[in-house]
């Protein structure tokens, strides 16, 4: 004891990081062993190659990886663990050498193939050697197995050579690799660096790396923090479309945020796009395609607009999943079915739809476009809402050409034809006047001037190329802007104090309620035809519809 006889100077306690076991958190005590290392000096460059002839997803994951395999030291292959792919090494009970050459190869290999890797514990060296095997130093017969068991990422690193080429049905290379970010360093790591070494080339055509699963508030989900969501969970509560829904809707090249707000947000988007598919499927009960159809020529403008968006939609889905940009797809149709379909197309197509002779070509027109809308919005998100769609697929009027589920369509075809450059510039403008005139609407109803918008007349001053344009579809301007009325007044600066006058276009809008008499068939206020106290009062249009129905 230094302190009895004098010789200790000084003691005390220090506070200092030390390595821990992260299972059974008790101190860890490091000691060299000998080990077994994989060098890559021989195939390096051949590795740095390969990577670039790799479509990596994003695109920074190129030079991520291309930095850690150009810095990489040897890589330790041996593990000590009692449970593990094994090392298939043996060594000479005499000289102590180590043996692997192609007979011990072949001979583990073979009784691998038919017993599995387990078979290295169960049985002795002299039970999987060769018979008469002798060591190629000594001339010794007598071995023993090697102890260490391969790294788990040599062995993970190795399931592109065990799964793809002991399958028939696939192929290798894989189309591509998906995992985390973290990867880099492992998984696309270890099967590169196999790869390369043993067939000259990577075993994946790209790789999709991702982000991770954090809470609403970025934080990593812990059972101890109770910040956890399981996926059960949310299936059972919004139903599994939802949650295929959340995971399209995130940019995946960050780290990914759930919470029950989110998910009730999307519950409310996945509703929005339900409901679209609701509303073709409910007009379309009576629309046969094999004899309803009515041809491009003969529909009106806006259903031209309409088939315009559906091409302008199905070029940019279709280069989300190309480019793997879920996020975009998400977007794109969920702005295609709320703004353009929703509060706009479908929203001007109910008179047509609703008041029109059910075999009308105006009806059966509106009709065609729904259905060219639906086949095809029904095959863009069948990848994410699988359930949903196919439940959609089964209620729709198929043609006998059409396969029985939507995962057996074909994807819809391009028309380019429907991409008409004046046609989108008209109504480009056209819909920048009618948010206008909604504007307008909107005041009116708020001061209660007005209930419905049908309950409306409007008086629309303007100016120049927007005056020009309002012009040219007058007679079509009740229906486009859904009100009983529309007087067009040129000069805008003629408009009566009060006026709703935009900020950016020559327009002015006035909105009146409208004087005229209701139809109390299609709700628009315009001369009655009939009437009474015991029948309601038709316009001249439905009187001629329900005569014509009803004869």
């Amino acid at each position: 004891d230094l302190a009895a006889i004098g010789a200790l100077l000084g003691k005390g306690s220090i506070r200092h990081q030390y390595a821990h076991c992260w299972r059974c958190k008790n101190p860890i005590i490091y000691r060299s062993t000998e080990q077994w290392f994989a060098s890559i000096d021989g195939f390096r460059a051949a590795a740095l190659k390969a990577i670039e002839d790799v479509t990596w997803i994003p695109s920074w994951g190129e030079e991520r990886i291309h930095n850690m395999i150009a810095d990489r030291k040897d890589w330790c292959i041996s593990r000590q663990r009692t449970w593990g792919v094994p090392i298939p090494i043996f060594y000479c009970e005499e000289c102590d050498k180590h043996i692997i050459n192609d007979a011990t190869v072949k001979a583990v290999s073979e009784l691998f193939t038919i017993e599995g890797s387990d078979s290295w514990w169960a049985r002795s060296a002299a039970e999987i050697l060769p018979t008469g095997f002798v060591c190629p130093h000594c001339g010794h017969d007598k071995f023993r197995k090697e102890t260490d068991t391969m790294d788990v990422w040599f062995d993970s690193g190795s399931s592109h050579a065990a799964v793809l080429t002991q399958r028939p049905e696939l192929h290798w290379p894989a189309e591509m690799y998906l995992e985390g970010s973290d990867q880099h360093r492992g998984w696309f790591h270890s099967s590169l660096l196999t790869s390369v070494a043993t067939r000259g080339r990577a075993p994946y055509l790209s790789v999709l790396t991702h982000g991770f699963v954090v809470d609403g508030e970025g934080r990593k989900m812990s059972k101890s923090v109770g910040n956890t969501i399981y996926p059960q969970d949310v299936i059972q509560k919004y139903g599994a479309d939802v949650l295929r829904l959340w995971v399209a809707s995130a940019d995946y090249q960050a780290d990914i945020r759930i919470s029950n707000e989110i998910l009730k947000q999307l519950s409310e988007v996945y509703r929005k796009i339900r409901n679209t598919f609701r509303y073709m499927l409910g007009n379309l009960y009576d629309f046969d395609p094999k004899v309803d159809c009515v041809e491009y020529e003969n529909l009106q403008e806006i259903d031209k607009w309409a088939l315009l968006r559906l091409e302008q939609v199905r070029e940019k889905v279709t280069k989300a999943y190309d480019d793997y940009q879920f996020h975009s797809l998400y977007h794109t149709v969920h702005n295609f079915c709320t703004v353009d379909l929703s509060s706009i197309y479908f929203d001007i197509l109910k008179d047509r739809l609703y008041a029109s002779t059910p075999s009308s070509v105006e009806r059966r027109a509106a009709q065609t476009v729904l259905y060219e809308l639906l086949q095809s919005l029904v095959v863009f998100v069948a990848p994410v809402l699988t359930f949903s769609s196919e439940e959609v697929w089964q209620y729709m009027n198929k043609r006998s050409d059409m396969p029985t589920s939507v995962q057996l369509a074909a994807w819809p075809s391009a028309h380019p034809e429907h991409l008409d450059a004046a046609l989108a510039s008209k109504w480009e403008s056209l819909l920048e006047l009618r948010g206008e005139v909604t504007k307008a609407l909107e005041i009116a109803r708020r001061n209660k001037e007005i209930g419905n918008a049908l309950d409306a007349d409007l008086i629309i001053y303007a100016d120049g190329a927007s005056y020009e344009l309002l012009k040219a579809v007058e007679t079509e301007l009740p229906n486009f802007f859904i009100v009983s009325g529309v007087t067009l007044v040129s000069g805008v600066d003629s408009a009566p104090a009060g006026s709703c006058r935009a900020e950016e276009l020559p327009i002015a809008v006035v909105v009146t309620p409208s004087s005229a008499e209701k139809c109390e068939r299609c709700w628009i206020h315009t001369e009655l035809t009939t009437g009474s106290k015991d029948e309601p009062g038709l316009c001249a249009r439905c009187a001629g519809v329900m005569a014509e129905t009803q004869g």
